[in-house]
């Protein structure tokens, strides 16, 4: 299975009548967007609107992040998603570089607590907060989606979820007829016998509604774990679904431009034979379901011959446990781990560092900690919406967007601790 990433950056972006790129600069026909995402009949309203690194501009309400992409070779890009299903992970995808399909929504709180009640996720251009996701220096096409009231929230939270593929696919339909200016392969065919096998043991959080992610389109909660192509993956298999922990989500466009397995293929032939991708949920409710979870994460990777493996995870709490039980399960089985994680700490640093620990697990890589107090300086400009709502357990606490925000930690920030490193932020043991 090879894919062909065919790529375009994109230097600056307009709005206008049309969508079309040249010389870099990407002009977007937002009426025609904005009648496009309307077809649903869930939205009441829609906005457009672009913000680019270095603006003094706040992004409130923010659900998720994809990349503009189009399938040249027959197929759909994101496909299963708003779409019929096909096989991806082969063929010619083209994508837009340095910018940044962003939904956003104000989601009615009708709960005041739960694990999967919506948060508002924050996204700063500039500031203090700027350097924790790469999203402050892309250039970001911000589609603010307004529900119409007292629908269902599933009815909701998939007309969301589709309208952020929508937006990816109408913005990469300006390099269909182009020159892609760089293209890269990606195969798993060039294998030496004597490089060391490694696998990515790749964890998504899928509870259930607002707490999901999507594997060509359906839900994978309650689901055991399964063997991925790492192609299926850059190609846009996964998308998100996750909107209720915005510090520790992984947006779709994480999982399409995941730097781990970027870096897996570059070592790929070389220093190691990559062999694969072992996909699964966490935070099984009992620890039966966690026990089964990973006993089949770890024959997974004993089949396809593992002699080492990166293990990430995705959420905040017990789903820890299961990543945990892995690390353990693979070094009892001979498999070197490397686990990559966020910290908890606590405010000063000082609480215990993680949720769960094995002594097995004897090599982490910190990407840092969202529990640290944080003061967001006031900006000039606010996309998404008037108000930034905290503490939804208590009904929800609304701040004025526009002014200065005082967090207790890092929960509401976008991508303030997630769990692939693509932050620039970390902890050091001397």
């Amino acid at each position: 299975m090879d894919l062909l990433m065919e790529s375009f950056s994109v230097k600056d972006a307009r709005l206008g009548s049309k969508t079309r790129l040249s010389g870099g600069s990407l002009e977007i026909a937002d009426d025609l967007l904005r009648s496009h995402l309307l077809e649903d009949p869930v939205f009441e309203d829609v906005g457009i609107e672009i913000v680019k690194p270095g603006e003094d501009a706040r992004i409130v309400h923010v659900i998720d992040v994809l990349e503009p992409r189009i399938k040249t070779t027959g197929e759909i890009a994101y496909a299963g998603t708003a779409s019929p299903v096909f096989q991806l992970g082969q063929g010619t995808t083209r994508a837009l570089k340095n910018i940044a399909v962003i939904t956003t929504c104000e989601f009615p709180l009708r709960r005041h607590g739960g694990l999967d009640v919506v948060r508002d996720g924050l996204l700063d251009m500039t500031g203090p907060a700027a350097g924790f996701t790469p999203f402050s220096k892309t250039i970001n096409l911000v589609c603010s989606l307004k529900l119409k009231p007292d629908l269902d929230e599933d009815q909701y939270e998939n007309a969301v979820r589709l309208a952020g593929v929508k937006a990816a696919r109408f913005i990469g339909e300006a390099a269909r007829d182009l020159e892609p200016e760089q293209s890269r392969l990606y195969s798993l065919a060039q294998k030496k016998k004597d490089l060391p096998k490694i696998a990515l043991l790749y964890q998504v959080h899928a509870v259930g509604l607002n707490l999901n992610s999507f594997f060509y389109g359906m839900p994978f909660n309650d689901k055991l774990p399964i063997l991925l192509h790492p192609n299926e993956i850059l190609d846009g298999a996964i998308v998100d679904g996750n909107w209720s922990h915005p510090a520790v989500k992984t947006p779709t466009w994480y999982h399409t431009n995941n730097r781990l397995i970027d870096e897996l293929y570059k070592q790929h032939g070389e220093n190691i034979d990559f062999v694969g991708v072992v996909f699964y949920r966490g935070r099984f409710e009992e620890m039966q379901g966690k026990a089964r979870c990973s006993n089949q994460v770890v024959k997974s990777a004993q089949m396809l011959g593992t002699e080492g493996a990166i293990v990430t995870w995705e959420g905040a709490g017990n789903a820890f446990i299961e990543t945990m039980l892995i690390v353990k399960g693979c070094e009892q089985a001979g498999i070197k781990t490397t686990l990559l994680t966020f910290e908890m700490g606590g405010t000063e640093g000082v609480d215990e560092p993680l949720f769960y620990s094995e002594i097995e697990a004897n090599a982490i890589v910190s990407s840092g900690s969202y529990e640290r107090p944080i003061v967001l300086p006031p900006v000039s400009r606010v996309v998404g919406g008037d108000k930034f709502q905290v503490s939804p357990e208590v009904g929800g606490v609304y701040l004025d967007a526009k002014g200065e925000i005082a967090l207790p930690d890092g929960l509401h920030i976008f991508c303030a601790a997630n769990e692939y490193g693509l932050t620039s932020h970390s902890c050091a043991d001397y």
